[in-house]
């Protein structure tokens, strides 16, 4: 048993960011050498995919642990995907919220959202409820391996004005 190659799995953490647009970091790796003896330092770069998920890993060929012989087991990186306070993951969906006043619900509005690539237009239909749910296809993650994208959905929370313009009171009367 000593002849076997034995595979290494370490963890990594990148950003919301890095996770969107995919990315390339450099480690430095101490990997057991049981030909040489002892351990054998290695600066390794590794490719991550956009789209890229928390709990999934990277298998890189022949670069984990040294077997007598000089056969090596693979490496595997998993990844963790630090979290943005704007935006909520569902595998390749993203989720945020938007606010608006309740004339603009009732009578309708267009409303700037940020995505994960940049703000964008969304139009709110007239007589929108609390909680409505409005997609915006292919503004979500990437996903892996495609060049499609998932879907970013943008739940709309309605607040109520304590006080009304005049204006508005003018909106709701007619």
């Amino acid at each position: 048993q000593q002849n076997r190659t034995r595979d290494v799995e370490i963890s990594i953490a990148i950003d919301f960011a890095e996770a969107v647009k995919g990315t390339t970091k450099e480690l430095s790796l101490r990997v057991a050498d049981n030909k040489n003896g002892g351990r054998k330092q290695e600066n390794i770069k590794i490719k991550i995919p956009a789209g890229i998920d928390t709990g999934q890993a990277i298998k890189l060929e022949g670069k984990g642990e040294i077997n007598q012989n000089g056969d090596r087991g693979d490496l595997y990186v998993r990844v963790q995907v630090r979290s943005d306070s704007r935006f909520e993951r569902e595998g390749s969906n993203i989720i945020s919220k938007a606010s608006i006043d309740m004339v603009e619900a009732a009578l309708g509005t267009e409303i700037e959202v940020e995505t994960i690539s940049g703000k964008v237009k969304l139009k709110v239909p007239a007589g929108t409820q609390p909680g409505k749910v409005l997609k915006l296809s292919a503004k979500g993650m990437p996903i892996i391996n495609t060049d499609r994208k998932g879907d970013h959905y943008v739940v709309i929370n309605i607040s109520i004005p304590t006080k009304l313009s005049g204006k508005q009171k003018e909106a709701l009367q007619n």
